[in-house]
């Protein structure tokens, strides 16, 4: 399975992306791997679009700028797409219409690759797609945090990625033929060295969301920590892990996001005039082991205060 996927209206991490030609029959289905890019200029409203050439052969399919990682299926390597074959191009969102610049000059384009591929970009079904994709770049920036309202918040609390940045890629988990939503929480606190994400899981309905459990990981190995269930059951639990862990660059994703997250620690604690110490909740009810952990983490009591509180 290939580690980048077509995008959808509901799943779109904002990476680069794999579409196929479905109009033209060769031995092996021919598709691309699309990168989107955005001017900096505030003003414009086109979307840049690179792709290379790809097949079916394809597999486990990373990229990074210019670079294409990837296996061949089989070994099979007779008449592999040629890498350098590539088309480049925007798309102008004031008009709705393919625009060519002097990138397009490049021998490597390749006029087949460029033909289908802007066609199909062009479908209601893409130019939906990559719309929203513009504009969430174009919006995302680092101070729209401090436009939340950061009331509910308390110390030492994980906080999810949506929260501090409402206009960002969201995850959405086909598993077992079900939906999933997947929200990622992060700690802010000051200095804190832990390295564990929190991913609540959710299931993903047409009329409600409704929550399912959570997943501890280790951002730096990508190997889950914990399974905590709620109303997904934890063999559920560790199938959405699997297909999670192949999305596209996934460690990259989940680092940058984490760094955006730590970045925004220290303001959000002066702005919440509190100490950058978070000190262990003391409680005189009792607390079950396997209860939420009063200090706002996301773990459960056992495996978050509960040695501290002993102390």
């Amino acid at each position: 399975m290939e580690n980048l996927c077509e995008p959808g209206i509901s799943f779109d991490n904002g990476g680069p992306f794999i579409i196929w030609d479905e109009e033209h029959s060769a031995q092996f289905k021919k598709g691309a791997v699309v990168d989107t890019l955005i001017c900096s200029n505030p003003s414009c409203r086109a979307l840049h679009i690179v792709a290379m050439c790809i097949d079916e052969r394809f597999q486990d399919i990373t990229m990074k700028g210019n670079k294409l990682s990837y296996k061949v299926s089989g070994g099979n390597r007779e008449q592999l797409p040629d890498l350098l074959k590539r088309a480049s191009f925007s798309i102008d969102f004031g008009t709705n219409e393919i625009v060519q610049g002097e990138e397009t000059s490049n021998t490597h384009d390749d006029p087949e690759l460029f033909a289908w591929l802007s066609k199909r970009l062009l479908s209601d079904e893409y130019l939906k797609i990559l719309k929203r994709r513009w504009r969430i770049l174009k919006k995302q920036n680092g101070d729209q945090w401090q436009k939340e309202d950061w009331s509910w918040w308390s110390p030492g609390e994980k906080i999810p990625y949506h929260k501090a940045f409402p206009e960002s890629f969201s995850f959405i988990i086909v598993c077992n033929r079900k939906q999933f939503l997947v929200n990622d929480y992060y700690c802010v606190t000051p200095g804190c060295q832990c390295r564990d994400i929190t991913l609540s899981i959710m299931n993903y309905g047409k009329k409600l969301i409704k929550a399912g459990g959570s997943i501890d990981i280790d951002c730096q190995t990508l190997k889950p920590i914990s399974f905590d269930s709620i109303s997904i059951n934890r063999n559920t639990l560790q199938d959405i892990w699997k297909e999670f862990r192949q999305t596209g660059d996934l460690k990259t994703t989940l680092l940058d996001r984490r760094k955006r997250m730590k970045s925004i620690g220290k303001e959000l604690f002066e702005m919440r005039n509190v100490n950058t110490q978070v000190q262990p909740i003391k409680s005189t009810r009792k607390i079950g082991r396997n209860q939420p952990c009063p200090c706002g983490s996301g773990k459960k009591y056992k495996k978050c205060c509960l040695n501290i509180d002993k102390g």
